[in-house]
């Protein structure tokens, strides 16, 4: 039984500030991570991906066992990526380090 679904513990977050076709699954989203950002989608980080509309998040992880897909629907709010005070505008952005 796994009691914390999401740890940020001693992982980096990595988030990828442009638009995310929220239609893709794991699959997807762990080729974008590979392909577009040459970064291992197994290692011990969080990617974090939104829509267009910054209103939907999915966060991938990979927890040594599997991969767990984490997905809100924001209903009256949108996401805005501010690091400091520079709005994240680049394809991704690390924001933590263990």
């Amino acid at each position: 039984v796994t009691e914390v679904m999401l740890n940020f513990t001693g992982k980096r977050v990595y988030l990828a500030c442009g638009k995310t076709d929220m239609r893709k699954q794991i699959k997807g989203l762990s080729a974008i991570v590979e392909s577009n950002f040459h970064l291992d989608p197994f290692d011990e980080a969080i990617y974090v991906f939104c829509n267009r509309n910054r209103d939907r998040i999915k966060i991938l992880e990979w927890d040594g066992d599997g991969f767990w897909l984490h997905f809100k629907r924001l209903e009256k709010s949108r996401l805005l990526f501010v690091y400091g005070s520079v709005i994240c505008r680049l394809r991704l952005f690390y924001i933590m380090s263990p």
